[in-house]
């Protein structure tokens, strides 16, 4: 039974479904679980379609004590118990920095360029990666694609990416981008389903709510610029030293000096 995996994970949980590939090649959801409380309380869960349990076990910190570990363990049980094949992967990835804009199948070469965004950054980038790079070691034949929370904005034009810094900044990467577009797209597609609308046509505003909070207003494919300019230092052009609004962090480490030339 050829399958899909899809994944995503963060610095100490890893979200994940198995899609099965009919012959029409449309996925069907077999399996959808999760690992959490990696590197402290491991547990793993996991239920089918029908919301049967399928497994719910703890483990020691010692055998499963970061993200990339979880991930070899989540994909020997799926093999193991559930027969699966994996035809591809699919990873959620945050950021594709300014020269991704679509998915993208992973090579070395491309998880070298992605590890470079890991200042832009640096609490989640990396912790996406590491899965990635485990099963590139352990199955290398293996189809990888990485999906990026980034691409969903890239039709703004330069004027909605830049922030009041300069020039040389933008250059490094340093850019207003859009985060949670992944969510962005798919919520705005399903709203205009429910309601019958044409999403080319009705703007759709969608509030991803976490630990920050993200607003964006979009148009199939691409999300439209005026809510992302509700981002930080709006305003800081003309109010230079206001913090009211937030601040851009600008890490000391950056991609590489011409990376942001998309």
């Amino acid at each position: 039974m050829d399958t899909i995996l899809v994944v995503n994970a963060g610095s100490s949980s890893i979200k994940f479904q198995l899609f099965e590939l009919g012959k029409t090649r449309d996925p069907r959801r077999l399996i959808k679980g999760q690992f959490d409380g990696i590197g402290t309380r491991p547990r793993l869960r996991a239920e089918a379609r029908d919301r049967t349990a399928l497994i719910d076990k703890t483990y020691t910190p010692q055998d499963i004590p970061d993200v990339a570990t979880a991930m070899m363990a989540g994909g020997d049980w799926l093999r193991e118990t559930q027969k699966a094949e994996l035809a591809a992967v699919g990873h959620r990835v945050v950021h594709g920095g300014p020269q991704y804009d679509r998915p993208v199948v992973i090579n070395k070469e491309v998880l070298a360029r992605l590890d470079e965004f890991s200042a832009l950054a640096p609490l989640h980038q990396p912790n996406n990666l590491a899965p990635i790079r485990r099963l590139m070691q352990h199955q290398p034949d293996l189809i990888q694609v990485a999906c990026f929370d980034t691409a969903f904005h890239r039709g703004h034009a330069p004027v909605a990416d830049h922030y009041a810094i300069p020039e040389h900044l933008y250059n490094e990467g340093v850019r207003r981008y859009g985060f949670h577009g992944i969510s962005h797209q798919y919520s705005s597609r399903r709203c205009a389903q429910v309601l019958g609308r044409d999403p080319h046509q009705r703007a759709v505003e969608g509030i991803a709510e976490g630990a920050h909070h993200d607003v964006d207003r979009g148009r199939r494919p691409h999300a439209l610029p005026p809510a992302q300019l509700r981002q930080p230092v709006r305003r800081a052009a003309q109010a230079l030293g206001s913090a009211r609004d937030g601040d851009v962090g600008i890490p000391e480490e950056r991609p590489k000096q011409g990376a942001g030339q998309a």
